[in-house]
């Protein structure tokens, strides 16, 4: 019951021609009885308008379901209905104006009803059309506006944050502590760290990475955070074998990572631990929860991240928390045939 009513269901375009018919039909033999001199001016602002009116709009409403049924079933089917319609509101009409209304129904003007039953849903076909049309046109206009401009919100997002100065101070600290006293740790750590900034360059305006590229950048990331804070992160990967030919929204684990690090304590007497495991068609990942009660939550990076993803799938990002474990799902994307 409830598709057949969603089929029929009057858009804004129907409403349109339906008031359109309503208005135009009782008003235009009201004229041209007037012109031809058999109702006076008066006569036209009679109560008995008001109920041609009510008349009309139901066949204006009888005519919008035909052109519904139209659309729906197509022409051929659509002609034998019409006929049937024809006949029923020329019998209707005729059976109102002598029976119910003793006006008078003369033959030329049954006939006009008549055609008008037949012919006005494929003259308004047109126009109906049109209008859906247009409104359909400002639709996805609005939809592709909201879309991109989310997608250069969210790029926005994800430079800034991993272009952040903060970071990049905190390395070449790092960097300074280490580079005399452990050459070779500091070759590795340049290395890393130019590995995480060459990733986001070249992924940053991508629908999709290799799973296995984006869990590089990863590792990478996760050996420039342990060489800062020895011991104060267990990290669980997945193996090579279980992402082969698959692919994810590039940046998903580094916002992630960095999601768990911004409102976590950690340190190397209470390390926070980081799992990453694939159930399914989607990549999970979980960190012990331990707040950092100094840290200001507007979920913009979780909100960020829900929005990249769903401009390249509909399949839903989701988070959550259960005691002790703050989780997220990402869905993981099958690869591209090259």
């Amino acid at each position: 019951m409830k598709s057949v009513m969603a089929r029929f269901r009057l858009t804004k375009a129907d409403w349109i021609t339906a008031g359109l018919i309503a208005l135009f039909l009782p008003t235009y033999y009201k004229l041209k009885y007037i012109i031809e001199g058999e109702i006076t001016w008066r006569d036209f602002l009679s109560p008995d308008l008001w109920v041609e009116y009510l008349f009309s709009s139901l066949l204006a409403l009888g005519l919008i379901l035909m052109n519904s049924l139209l659309n729906t079933l197509g022409r051929g089917r659509y002609v034998s209905i019409g006929f049937a319609s024809a006949i029923a509101a020329a019998t209707f009409t005729w059976f109102y104006y002598t029976i119910v209304f003793p006006f008078g129904a003369q033959g030329n003007f049954l006939f006009d009803v008549a055609v008008l039953a037949l012919l006005t849903p494929l003259l308004i076909a047109g126009v109906r059309d049109r209008l859906i049309l247009t409104e359909k046109v400002d639709i996805e206009k609005l939809r592709a506006s909201e879309a991109e401009k989310a997608a250069l919100e969210a790029r926005y997002e994800t430079l800034k944050s991993r272009l952040s100065p903060h970071f990049l101070f905190n390395g070449l600290n790092t960097l300074t502590d280490i580079v005399e006293d452990e050459p070779s740790l500091a070759i590795q750590f340049i290395d890393n760290l130019a590995a995480v900034y060459r990733y986001l360059i070249e992924r940053q305006d991508a629908e999709r990475a290799p799973l296995r590229d984006e869990l590089a950048a990863v590792s990478s990331l996760l050996f420039i955070l342990q060489t800062r804070h020895p011991d104060a992160f267990n990290v669980a990967l997945p193996t090579s074998a279980e992402i082969e030919d698959l692919e994810i929204v590039p940046l998903t684990l580094q916002m992630l990572l960095e999601n768990a690090l911004k409102h976590n304590i950690y340190s190397k007497d209470a390390p926070l631990n980081i799992t990453v495991t694939i159930e399914g068609d989607e990549l999970l990942v979980e960190n012990s929860s331990n707040p950092n009660r100094n840290a200001v939550s507007f979920k913009t990076g979780l909100t960020t991240l829900k929005q990249r993803i769903a401009l390249v799938t509909d399949r839903p990002f989701s988070f959550g928390e259960r005691p002790g474990i703050f989780w997220a799902r990402a869905p993981i994307l099958e690869a591209e045939a090259r």
